[in-house]
């Protein structure tokens, strides 16, 4: 993306690590409003993209739908038009289920089978460093360390 350190960074890193083993590798720096134009037709979405993207809460749901079902193909988060109707059933029936036990196993069904895949590659995880006054009641039971660095401070408590 335009403007993003991190994401220039990234893409270097990996342009010169597959550079090693023989893949060249163009890196085009785009506005995010244009990436996400291309996505949308598999002849035009790239064919490998920088999500720094994680759940919002900790159900792997929030992730494995929005990342891996294929009716979002296209979208942000499935750029590369990942679709594969096992893992699609499985994601369905895991959505579907309320046993715990019951649900993690079909996720980590689910997980196998999008490894096996391997349509991305989990390359990074950017460390956060949180610093928290005495005055902050409450962070211990709103932070949600799966959220990174997206603290909702509205539930914060001073006090």
């Amino acid at each position: 993306m335009t403007g993003l350190e991190d994401e220039r960074r990234t893409g270097l890193v990996l342009q010169d690590s597959l550079a090693e083993i023989g893949i060249n590798v163009t890196i085009t720096a785009v506005a995010w409003a244009d990436a996400v134009a291309t996505f949308a037709d598999p002849a035009t979405a790239p064919d490998l993209f920088p999500l720094y993207s994680g759940t919002a809460f900790a159900d792997p749901d929030n992730y494995l739908w929005a990342s891996f079902h294929s009716s979002l193909a296209g979208n942000w988060t499935n750029p590369g038009h990942y679709g594969n109707p096992a893992v699609d059933a499985l994601l369905e029936q895991a959505r579907a289920t309320v046993g715990d036990a019951e649900r993690t196993a079909l996720y980590d069904q689910a997980v196998a089978l999008i490894l096996a895949d391997a349509p991305n590659l989990f390359i990074a995880t950017t460390p956060e460093d949180h610093i928290v006054g005495p005055r902050l009641s409450n962070y211990g039971a709103v932070y949600s360390p799966v959220m990174g660095s997206m603290e909702d401070f509205y539930f914060f408590a001073v006090g």
